[in-house]
């Protein structure tokens, strides 16, 4: 076996000063292998860092703060000239001794990368190994040029294989029939009307007495939201449905703290932000927490309680909708939307009506911003929702997790097989090493 360090070496990079008026493409590297990408263009005065590495071909890119889950990947002509941040490393490959994409298909071997993830120190998610402990403690096999390509060739046709297509591809269809079966709940499809209940129209009206009660009460006074004009109407819904604005039948849309407080592991009140929002509820397993003062700051303008719908308004995760769990009272950052709703409105089915392909695009297309992109509070607020009468939300809300339960067995038997598959291909990749390490002993 070589050490990586034998065939890379860690040499001093070309830097250059950001100059405010040049535009600059920015490459960063994806986790598990799958390589260096060109995220964004950015001129210099948008960038918060002052000084980048100019990127060559061939060069080994990871990044140095954060080894774990397989975050490398090979530069190639693309990524000529791009620009990679200071918290990046680059090393040349000596190409005379290894090929450039048998490297790269190293690093995207599951039980490569996690190897350096065991070898790293740190916290669970800042796994960390130096640059010159990477090039020591890393191994790879001692093939020559004829071995390693001999190596991808079988290691690419066995990838290539229908059976991994197959995987794939039935994974493809399961989601893309959840999402059918979500399409086609808002626009009235997936449950027969029932000519007894009571037209939404009714609803709405009913809720819109009830915000107004509210508001004579003391509540503060929302904005009166435009009515939808009927060349707006994106599809066709049934007679006794009506279109609103999410902002009609919530009775508050806000968000988290826009300053985001100093919070730990441990504390008197949970601090929930984007990470933790996943469409099961809240994810606790890496939540930190704030002191008790600076929680009664931020729950007195955004109070979440159980049932409240949670929404993810920032960054790339934009557009993921749950239901709040938790009992107990937790402070949000800024990144999270909350929104409240009137007794006479299924959460589960607003929830699963944002989950849309109609609401999703919705969003996503009222999205802006440089660093980070996210939408506004009025954004939300003005977003179209089809209203069904109460009494088929709730059937629509049984009706989609019956056939989500039917797709999730399918799902669970392909990862079966798509598990099979993988530790076949993880036996024949661990003995072509052990051969590796049998011709050197």
């Amino acid at each position: 076996m070589l050490r990586l360090g034998d065939v890379i070496s860690l040499e001093k990079t070309q830097k250059i000063k950001i100059q405010d008026e040049i535009e600059y493409t920015i490459a960063g590297v994806q986790s598990y292998g799958k390589g260096v990408v060109n995220k964004r263009k950015e001129f210099g005065r948008n960038l918060t860092m002052k000084q980048y590495q100019l990127i060559e071909a061939n060069q080994l890119m990871w990044c140095k703060v954060d080894t774990k889950n397989g975050a490398f990947g090979i530069t190639k002509k693309e990524h000529i000239d791009s620009l990679a941040s200071t918290n990046m490393c680059l090393a040349k490959i000596d190409t005379n001794r290894i090929l450039p994409e048998f490297l790269e298909k190293l690093f995207r071997i599951k039980f490569f990368h996690e190897n350096i993830t065991h070898l790293s120190s740190g916290t669970t998610n800042r796994k960390y190994l130096t640059p010159n402990q990477l090039c020591e403690q890393i191994s790879i096999p001692d093939f020559t040029i004829k071995e390693q390509k001999d190596f991808l060739e079988f290691v690419n046709n066995l990838e290539n294989s229908p059976i991994f297509s197959h995987i794939e591809t039935q994974l493809t269809l399961l989601e893309n029939l959840n999402q059918a079966i979500l399409q086609e709940a808002v626009q009235g499809k997936l449950v027969k009307q029932d000519p007894n209940d009571e037209p939404a129209s009714e609803l709405l009206k009913r809720i819109k007495e009830e915000k107004a009660l509210r508001q004579a009460q003391g509540s503060k006074k929302n904005k009166e939201l435009p009515p939808i004009k009927p060349e707006e109407i994106p599809f066709e819904i049934p007679e006794n449905w009506v279109w609103c604005r999410l902002g009609e039948i919530c009775t508050k849309i806000t968000d988290g703290t826009h300053h985001s407080p100093i919070n730990s592991a441990v504390g008197s009140y949970k601090y929930v932000t984007a990470k933790n929002i996943k469409d099961n509820g809240i994810e606790l397993s890496n939540i930190t927490y704030v002191n008790e003062k600076t929680h009664k700051e931020i729950y007195s303008r955004c109070n979440p309680t159980e049932g409240d719908i949670l929404y993810i308004k920032d960054g790339a995760t934009t557009g993921i909708v749950t239901i709040n769990q938790l009992k107990e009272e937790f402070s949000m950052l800024s990144s999270v939307a909350l929104l409240k709703l009137p007794r006479l409105i299924s959460n589960k089915y607003i929830m699963y009506a944002m989950r849309s392909p109609f609401f999703y695009k919705a969003t996503r297309d009222g999205m802006y911003g440089v660093a980070i992109t996210r939408v506004t509070l009025q954004k939300i607020k003005n977003l179209f929702i089809p209203l069904p009468p109460l009494s088929e939300q709730k059937r629509i809300v049984v009706e989609i997790e019956k056939q989500f339960a039917l797709t999730q067995q399918l799902k669970e038997k392909v990862l079966a097989n798509q598990q099979a598959t993988e530790q076949l291909l993880k036996a024949l990749l661990h003995q072509a090493f052990e051969v590796e390490e049998t011709k050197i002993t």
